[in-house]
């Protein structure tokens, strides 16, 4: 571009536009040309991302926290709509309240990428692992290994076990496993029923806490006082957004 670079307004960095002199933007069309990820062609690290919660997310995260860190198991329900951060924020509580055993079930196994992923950013250059029937290692490796891990499993799997009642031979280092945390995701899905509360039933020892995760808890709000229970619905992010846009006008807004 011809015009002055000092004529283009200055945005933050999570914004599309930076300002950087003309030499910097050559070097950097050049070494896209040439496939480089950088100016030095030097390999760099995988740094992990860093994450910052918004603060409706902060009160999901410190309220499961609360809870979890008590000597007693407890269970806490996260009423929280769709694209909130639900699995973002899980992983955050595992995190902080240090649970070296957690699992997560959902009645829709084909989420399992999108809880790697953010597996990934919260735990990125940590010693976690994760496992799964198709990534990472069996819930006996990761716990013969030692190492703290999340683990991801399907409901349909599990509830085809001899262990509930299923007509399978399979899934016992699961069951017979001492987990800290279970997260059961989209947990308006597919727990209601018998096979569902005898998957559960399996999965909780006396010291597991848990974790449930819906947009439309409407069949599990009943189990949970209003101490445990997180709430973020459509009409709260509209209310969070326009006045995202009141206060900071010229800032990206992360509700719109």
């Amino acid at each position: 571009d011809h015009r002055d670079l000092h004529s283009f307004p200055t945005r933050r960095s999570s914004d599309l536009w930076f300002k950087i002199d003309l030499a910097t933007a050559l070097a950097a069309l050049q070494a896209a040309v040439e496939g480089r990820e950088n100016l030095t062609g030097i390999p760099m690290p995988n740094a992990v991302e860093k994450i910052d919660f918004r603060a409706e997310q902060l009160d999901a995260i410190k309220l499961a926290e609360k809870h979890f860190k008590k000597a007693r198991a407890n269970r806490v329900l996260w009423n929280a709509k769709m694209r909130f951060g639900k699995t973002l924020c899980a992983l955050e509580v595992v995190r902080r309240c240090k649970f070296s055993r957690s699992i997560i079930v959902t009645h829709r196994p084909v989420v399992n990428e999108g809880w790697l992923d953010d597996f990934k950013k919260i735990f990125g250059n940590s010693e976690y692992c994760f496992g799964s029937k198709t990534h990472g290692n069996s819930v006996a490796q990761l716990l013969e290994s030692g190492k703290p891990f999340v683990y991801f499993a399907s409901m349909q799997d599990l509830r085809g076990s001899e262990t509930v009642g299923g007509n399978f031979d399979k899934n016992d280092a699961i069951f017979q496993a001492d987990w800290q945390l279970l997260i059961v995701d989209e947990a308006h899905e597919g727990t209601q029923t018998d096979l569902g509360d005898k998957v559960l039933d399996a999965l909780v020892k006396p010291e597991t806490h848990v974790l449930m995760l819906s947009g439309t808890p409407f069949n599990l709000a009943k189990d949970f006082d209003a101490a445990r229970t997180f709430t973020w619905t459509y009409v709260d992010e509209q209310r969070a957004k326009t006045q995202f846009a009141i206060d900071q006008p010229l800032e990206h807004n992360p509700y719109a």
